[in-house]
């Protein structure tokens, strides 16, 4: 449906029908496997997230190629995990990298004296923060956000 602020909704009172949901819970993928698979399939999910929680393609090549020396995990074990347990939620969220913020520069100029015996009294206004329009004796442009009289 469409408001008359033409905002998207679903509106789930006005529904005559009835749906049927499926859920697919952990506790029901567990009883498919048995105790030592799940042991495994754990085992697998732990590496994973160890070694950095690559992608479960990249971690499968990792075990096929024996890139993992001395790993106990078979490329079964990674399939497992991923049917009991999904993706593996790190990875899902994603690798982020802060970059550096870049350097801000401040230009300042010299201020003629005549300006500045004229103005020596005015003060430019942040909000709850005077700034004054001279500071050692160079101008610092400051964009003038609303006049206060």
């Amino acid at each position: 449906m469409r408001s008359d602020e033409a905002i998207n909704y679903f509106d789930t009172a006005e529904r005559d029908e009835i749906g049927t949901m499926l859920i697919t819970m952990v506790k029901d993928n567990l009883t498919k496997f048995s105790a030592y698979d799940i042991s495994k399939a754990r085992l697998a999910r732990s590496v994973q997230q160890r070694i950095g929680r690559p992608s479960t393609k990249d971690y499968i090549r990792f075990v096929r190629n024996n890139l993992l020396p001395n790993c106990p995990i078979t490329v079964q074990d990674i399939k497992n995990a991923d049917m009991i347990w999904g993706p593996d939620l790190g990875n899902l969220k994603g690798k982020t990298v802060r970059h550096r913020s870049p350097i801000v520069t401040v230009k300042s100029t010299t201020i003629p004296l005549a300006i500045m015996q004229q103005y020596r009294d005015s003060y430019l206004y942040a909000p709850f923060v005077p700034v004054p329009m001279y500071i050692d004796e160079k101008f610092v442009p400051v964009c003038l956000l609303h006049a206060q009289d």
